[in-house]
């Protein structure tokens, strides 16, 4: 009965996830129109920067594992440019655009497996002989739906 609770509690978080998406998509959006309009490197491009860290980071936990590739992709592209602190070239710029594209795209398309099932369980031994254990975890994350993720899977 646990691990049917805990697969309905990861079903849940897989699809609240998925409905977060659009708008996660669209903040990201939204920074990137903010950032292109500055001189310099600030705090849109920062923050976009961030939300592709988050996205690359959590994507891969959903079953959305190409839009955690290509959000990885744009992570790397922002990064590059936040060490040169001039407004991106028309170049760069494009090179966004199009992962912006690619990740509205995977978005749209679900997760890479449609059963996206969650990893295999530890055997019911197993299990019992790790919470004899009474070990403590701390977790930390920023991204809520990926801490309840994660927190439902530890435990």
């Amino acid at each position: 009965m646990a691990k049917l609770d805990q697969e309905l509690k990861l079903a849940a978080l897989r699809s609240s996830y998925t409905a977060a998406l659009p708008e996660r998509l669209q903040a990201m959006a939204t920074c990137w129109g903010a950032a292109q309009h500055a001189d310099t490197w600030g705090n849109a491009h920062a923050e976009l920067l961030r939300l592709a860290h988050s996205l690359a980071g959590s994507a891969g936990t959903f079953g959305y594992h190409r839009l955690g590739i290509e959000a990885k992709q744009l992570e790397e592209t922002l990064t590059r440019l936040s060490r040169h602190p001039e407004a991106p070239v028309s170049q760069q710029q494009t090179r966004i655009a199009g992962l912006f594209e690619a990740l509205r795209s995977l978005a749209l398309a679900g997760p890479d497996d449609a059963r996206a099932t969650p990893a295999e369980h530890p055997s019911d031994e197993t299990h019992e002989r790790t919470m004899s254990d009474n070990r403590r975890v701390v977790l930390i994350e920023d991204d809520g739906l990926l801490a309840q993720d994660l927190a439902t899977r530890l435990s």
